[in-house]
This record gives structure tokens, C-alpha cells and sequence, in this order.
């Protein structure tokens, strides 16, 4: 049988479309579309049931799997892709912990924004949303690059949004004095900066497949920062992000009955020692989980030498599904 890329390949050519062709069709950029056509990178799930759908064939004839071209079968849902889920100093491979909801909303911003959307055949000047758990720097190091790549790419900074705790205002009004926006770019416009404080809510309209009810509330960190709960107003999924946050008793109820909950173990599989730079371990990550009922738990933010230490630290606690999630994974909600 076929392998995906020789696959797609041919059903191009069966319609006699130029790889520039299929990039727009699938709202990619050529060069990201090329990647599937020579294997370098696999798309991700939502690219995967566009092209079976352009297409009219399953995913397992696209994958290669069958040679029977049946009718594309279209799933639905929220999904995470994850950007990356190292520590602060990520690992080769994987970057710290990011993520899009939907392909449609970025959730922090890592090292390297820019070039993960570009490996997932996605344009980074697509993305008008940025939820923000708080500015250690490894959570929006990647800002200025991603803002520079829409002044280049001719947008006005006005289409985008960007929503976190109080220090958002400054973090944003560094990056553009970084990027002196106001010396090269004329008219550029400037992001919408909405603060949220804990116990506020606000809903983001993206478009008629992507709503989100997005909760905030403060995480026990040396900055201020925010751990959310994010509903998907068409499916009514339920996210948790937790951010970076010490063990909080009060994270319990908020994450309560989350399809997913997405939590930090900085500290490894189970930490004894002081923890002065608050943040949490995979035991402690897995009793939240249990302990409000959520579905999956995804472990991220730690160095990949200790994953099995993690992994193995939490399905003691929790009997739910869990993750060790690594950049390029999808997780279904």
C-alpha cells in the first residue's frame, strides 16, 4: 500500500492542483504543505479531515492504511495540539509547554510560536488569539516574533487579541518597543489587551465553529498568574489549564468534571524538598484530577529524562486516561 505522502501526492495530481494550490485549499502555506509531500512532518488532525474531506476519501485511505476510497468520515470535537510541554529549558524536539485549542486560539507562546505553526502547515498570521497563564519567560518569549511576523506578513496588529493577568499590559508594550514598531511600521495598529482577574470570565467569539467560555482563577505562583477553565460553547468541552501553580486545594472545584485537564509537574514524579519557586508535582497533578473527576489528565512542563518518573508518579493516583503529551501530539476532548 501507499504511504500518506505518496498518497497525497498522487490525489493532487488526479486533480491537476500545484502544492500552492492544496496550501490555500487547506489554509496552509506552501512550504508547509510541501512537508507532507516528502514526509518531514505529518499534519495535524484538523489538516488530516480537511484534505480526506477535499478529497472525499477516509482517513484510513489517506494514511495509506486501505486502498478502498470510501466516503470521508468527518469526526467532531475539541482538540488540544500540543506545541510543547517541556520545562523552561525545553528539550530538543519539543518545546515548553504551548498549545492551540481548535487550531484556532494559542495558549502561551513558548521559545519557538512562529516555526511550530509553520511545522503544522498552519500560517501564524491566521491565529488572532492569545491566552496567556502568566510572563515567566518561557510563557511569551515567543511574543515579539510572532507579532513580527504579522507586520510582515501586512496585517494590522488591531485584529489581534490577547487575554491574561495584569502584567499583559507591560509584557505586550515591551515587545513592540523591542520591535520599534512605531519607527518601521506605519499604521500597524496595536493588540487588544484584555486584563482578566480571578473570578472573571469572558467569552471569545473565533468563528461559527469555535466559541469559547473561557474561567480565570489565580494560580499560587511568584508571579501573578492564572489557571483557566475553557468551554467550548459548540461541544461543551471542558479544558483546564493549570499554568504554573503550586498545589492549590481550590483548584478541585474549578477543574470540576474538565474533559481534560492539562497541569503542570515541574517538580517530578513526587517532590519532598522546599519548593520556592511554586510549582507542582505529577502526584500532586493526579489528586487534583481524581479528586474533581476529570477525564484525561495530559502531564506537561518537566524535562523528558523524567517522564517515566511522572507518568508513573500519577497513574497511581488517578485512574483516568494520562498523558505525556510531546510537541506535534493531538489530544480529543
Amino acid at each position: 500500500m501507499s504511504t500518506f505522502s505518496e498518497r497525497l501526492k498522487l490525489l493532487r495530481k488526479n486533480k491537476n492542483l500545484t502544492q500552492n494550490e492544496m496550501a490555500k485549499i487547506i489554509n496552509s502555506t506552501e512550504r508547509g504543505y510541501r512537508n507532507y509531500e516528502i514526509n518531514k512532518f505529518t499534519p495535524t488532525l484538523d489538516i488530516l479531515i480537511a484534505l480526506a474531506n477535499y478529497f472525499n476519501v477516509s482517513l484510513d485511505y489517506l494514511a495509506g492504511l486501505v486502498d478502498i476510497k470510501e466516503e470521508a468520515i468527518i469526526p467532531t470535537g475539541t482538540f488540544i495540539t500540543v506545541l510543547g510541554s517541556s520545562g523552561c529549558r525545553y528539550d530538543y524536539g519539543n518545546d515548553t509547554a504551548s498549545y492551540l485549542i481548535n487550531n484556532k486560539v494559542i495558549v502561551d507562546t513558548g521559545w519557538n510560536l512562529v516555526e511550530n505553526i509553520l511545522d503544522l502547515g498552519l500560517n501564524p498570521a491566521d491565529f488572532k488569539t492569545v491566552l496567556f497563564t502568566h510572563f515567566h519567560h518561557d510563557h511569551y518569549i515567543a511574543l515579539p516574533q510572532f507579532l513580527f511576523y504579522h507586520l510582515n506578513e501586512g496585517r494590522s496588529l488591531n485584529e489581534l487579541t490577547f487575554v491574561g493577568p495584569g502584567e499583559l499590559h507591560m509584557v505586550v508594550a515591551l515587545a513592540m518597543n523591542f520591535l520599534q514598531v512605531s519607527r518601521f511600521y506605519e499604521n500597524a495598529g496595536y493588540p487588544k489587551c484584555t486584563e482578566i482577574r480571578s473570578g472573571e470570565n469572558i467569552t471569545i467569539n473565533i468563528d461559527s465553529g469555535t466559541k469559547l467560555f473561557i474561567e480565570a482563577h489565580k494560580s499560587i505562583h511568584p508571579v501573578d498568574g492564572r489557571y483557566y477553565c475553557v468551554t467550548d460553547m459548540v461541544t461543551n468541552s471542558k479544558i483546564g489549564f493549570a499554568g504554573d501553580t503550586a498545589y492549590n486545594h481550590d483548584e478541585i472545584a474549578f477543574f470540576k468534571n474538565c474533559d481534560l485537564l492539562i497541569h503542570e509537574c515541574s517538580l517530578g514524579g513526587k517532590h519532598t524538598g522546599d519548593n520556592l519557586y511554586l510549582h507542582s508535582d505529577a502526584e500532586e497533578a493526579a489528586s487534583v484530577a481524581a479528586d474533581a473527576g476529570v477525564k484525561k489528565l495530559a502531564l506537561v512542563h518537566y524535562p523528558a529524562r523524567i517522564r517515566t518518573e511522572c507518568f508513573d508518579s500519577a497513574v497511581n493516583k488517578f485512574k483516568g486516561e494520562v498523558l505525556t503529551p510531546i510537541k506535534g501530539d493531538v489530544i480529543l476532548c
